[in-house]
């Protein structure tokens, strides 16, 4: 079984994403939340139809059999270009945000504006407040009214107790990744499975396992990986007609890393960016300007967008029970 193309989208479909009217930035972030779904609309349809153990061996070590994978299909590497737009057009929505919150203070926005995204507040005070004093290098947000300011502080990472939620907050892993699919590299997309679930021998009365041994969950999937080793014990003899098979469901998750990375990146880390930008949208909106209500009028969107997701991360490949039991 082979992949699919990509599939090609045309100018007007495009189009027909888009609200006309809306500004800029909230375009951006419709344009992200398309291509999330696209992610996990394409990986639920890849754990379903291309990501089987069929060809999985059955190894014998001493007393214990092995189940492992066989041949493994690749996730489709335009994922890692779906990733790249996701990330860019939610960097960029937080970006034309500022850039209208100075106008609508009725300041020059320049060149300067960005959205910060501060990990300590020690970085926030010399980033944004003493660079306000400095009229040669003003801070990333100047021009943006004080209200809108402490709003956006009560966003930033810094509001953290300890380092490592700092670290792990959505706006910082979307910094990361921006920094690193921008500047540097594509992410690397894989697919890794959680523990065997419903192990067993079919039909029953023939085998039973005994005794079963399961890797740690999140490893990768790969031609070769060990997805469990079980002792097992022989009930009585089968048929000649009947043959005995194991089978198992194995729980898989779409992750993407930076090349070298052990960090892994999931749908549910792609969400809490998603969300984190949302919020930020739904309180700093209403300081650019009627209506201000893009952000809280999407409901019912970001719903269908969540199924979706946790339809692809929730996905458990079954294996069919014909593997001989050896």
């Amino acid at each position: 079984m082979s992949i699919p193309e990509r599939p090609q989208v045309t100018g007007l479909e495009l189009a027909q994403q888009f609200r006309f009217g809306s500004p800029g930035y909230f375009l951006k972030f419709e344009r992200a939340c398309a291509h999330l779904q696209a992610l996990a609309d394409e990986g639920g349809l890849f754990v379903d139809h291309f990501l089987h153990p069929d060809g999985g061996e059955l190894v014998q070590d001493g007393e214990w059999v092995i189940i492992k994978w066989g041949r493994v299909i690749p996730p489709p590497a335009w994922w890692t270009l779906y990733l790249g737009d996701f990330i860019h057009n939610l960097r960029g929505c937080l970006d034309h945000l500022i850039y209208q919150l100075v106008v609508a203070n009725n300041c020059d926005p320049g060149a300067h504006t960005a959205f910060p995204i501060c990990e300590t507040e020690g970085q926030w005070k010399r980033t944004i407040e003493e660079r306000r004093r400095q009229a040669a290098r003003p801070p990333v947000t100047e021009g943006v009214s004080d209200v809108a300011l402490g709003i956006l502080k009560r966003h930033q990472p810094l509001r953290h107790r300890t380092a490592n939620a700092r670290q792990n907050d959505p706006l910082m892993h979307m910094l990361h990744m921006s920094n690193m699919d921008k500047h540097r590299t594509i992410h690397v997309a894989a697919v890794h499975s959680g523990r065997v679930q419903r192990l067993r021998f079919v039909p029953r009365g023939y085998v039973r396992v005994v005794e079963r041994r399961v890797p740690p969950a999140m490893g990768l999937v790969e031609a070769g990986a060990e997805l469990v080793r079980m002792r097992v014990e022989d009930l009585q003899p089968s048929p000649p007609e009947v043959e005995v098979g194991v089978a198992y469901q194995v729980p898989a998750k779409l992750t993407f890393a930076a090349p070298g990375d052990t960090r892994l990146v999931t749908l549910d880390d792609l969400f809490a960016m998603l969300n984190a930008v949302r919020k930020i949208g739904e309180d700093l909106e209403v300081h650019v300007g009627p209506p201000g209500t893009h952000f809280r009028d999407l409901g019912s969107g970001l719903a269908v967008l969540n199924k979706a997701m946790m339809k692809a991360q929730a996905g458990a490949v079954p294996a069919p029970p014909s593997q001989p039991a050896g």
